[in-house]
């Protein structure tokens, strides 16, 4: 047990004993008040009674601890929503797997291997998240990438958007998460050829990004990049050099000089310049 003075809270642990001392009634306030004191493991008469709980419902204080406990109490409502409780937070556990196996598949670039490990992950979520919360649009995005990745669009603008209209009703608590999925459909629409629907969703991603990130930050700079790339595939050279200009900036301020991102960029402005 501890106590917290300066906010008047105690903290008792799962399981512990307690002496009743008395117990008196307040008529005032028609309060029935005990005056408990801590019994320690040492104490003689509960001896037998903390051997026998310590073997009945083990070492470790969680769910399943708290679940025996009320069960001994009879509160068997109480011993359902603990179990249950139990079960969302295990299936959860398992979605999390299934996930970060996604993104294993996704680094060797086995695409199929990704999309069937996170399809299994959002099947878990759905089943036991409200049908808007942030998990599933991390889920659906992720898809969405995946998609993308294996040049299936129309599987990947269908997910991306799916996640885009979960995160915008969340907006604004989650602003860089929704800047990555207005990012994957740019970077779609982009492939497909669509560069004004594309430069659309890149100004919504920098418009995120200048609002919540540091001015210098890598992420703002690889939006100008991308931006820039758009404008150069419509010949609009001189917009294209401006954005290009703004990234380089950037990385020259965070990056050493033979950063890939920095050769890239410094290639691109050279490609530019040529024509």
């Amino acid at each position: 047990m501890s106590y917290y003075k300066n906010e008047d809270e105690v903290l008792i642990m799962l399981g512990a004993f307690f002496h009743i001392e008395k117990i008196s009634h307040d008529k005032k306030n028609n309060l029935w008040i005990a005056y408990l004191s801590l019994a320690e493991e040492s104490d003689y008469r509960l001896k037998d009674t903390f051997a026998h709980m310590k073997q009945k419902i083990g070492e470790e204080t969680n769910l399943a601890s708290l679940g025996k406990i009320l069960f001994e109490m009879g509160e068997f409502e109480q011993v359902e929503k603990c179990y249950q409780h139990m079960m969302r937070d295990a299936q959860l556990d398992l979605s999390a797997a299934h996930s970060g196996l996604s993104k294993a598949a996704l680094g060797q670039n086995d695409f199929i291997k990704a999309a069937n490990y996170e399809q299994q992950a959002l099947a878990i979520k759905t089943s036991i998240l409200p049908k808007n919360h942030r998990d599933l649009a991390i889920s659906y995005s992720r898809l969405g990438h995946i998609y993308c990745e294996q040049n299936d669009h129309d599987q990947a603008l269908k997910y991306l958007k799916q996640a885009m209209k979960i995160e915008e009703k969340l907006f604004p608590l989650e602003p860089l998460i929704l800047a990555k999925t207005y990012k994957r459909i740019a970077t779609t629409y982009a492939d497909l050829g669509r560069y004004t629907l594309a430069l659309e969703y890149y100004t919504k991603v920098l418009e995120i990004r200048q609002a919540y990130l540091p001015p210098i930050a890598k992420s703002i700079a690889s939006t100008y990049h991308s931006i820039g790339k758009l404008h150069y595939k419509q010949k609009e050279l001189t917009i294209a050099f401006q954005y290009y200009s703004d990234a380089l900036e950037i990385y020259k301020k965070i990056l050493p000089p033979k950063h890939p991102s920095i050769v890239q960029i410094e290639e691109d402005i050279s490609k530019l310049k040529s024509k």
